[in-house]
């Protein structure tokens, strides 16, 4: 798929810019513009990292699947304020200050595997 990579999100062609009409079909145009053929599967991996809003449910589905559901537990029970944010929050976003305090006990590694693990 034709895209860019802008820190760290997938950026697409536009059909139309700056006076080139069909941009997205332009070799020239996109080369110029740093555009390439991404492969589908690190444009879908990108893709999932950059949602940051998921419900809980959704959540603990992804610490179950990478076997850690009970450190999710442990987390919650030791972690008031966490705790509290997940009980009063409909969905939990993971740009808020008091899911990025209670991730920080994971690695890089194992942030990008549970969003990757949401489904």
């Amino acid at each position: 798929m034709i895209a860019k990579i802008v820190d760290n999100k997938v950026i697409y062609p536009p059909v139309n810019a700056d006076g080139v009409i069909n941009a997205n079909l332009d070799a020239e145009y996109l080369a110029a513009q740093c555009f390439s053929d991404i492969p589908d599967a690190e444009i879908e991996r990108l893709e999932k990292l950059s949602r940051h809003v998921f419900t809980r449910l959704q959540i603990r589905d992804a610490f179950i699947a990478l076997g850690m559901e009970p450190t999710l537990d442990l987390l919650l029970a030791n972690n008031p304020r966490f705790e509290r944010y997940w009980l009063e929050a409909q969905e939990i976003d993971t740009n808020h200050e008091v899911t990025q305090q209670a991730m920080s006990m994971f690695s890089e590694e194992q942030q990008e595997a549970l969003i990757l693990a949401v489904t």
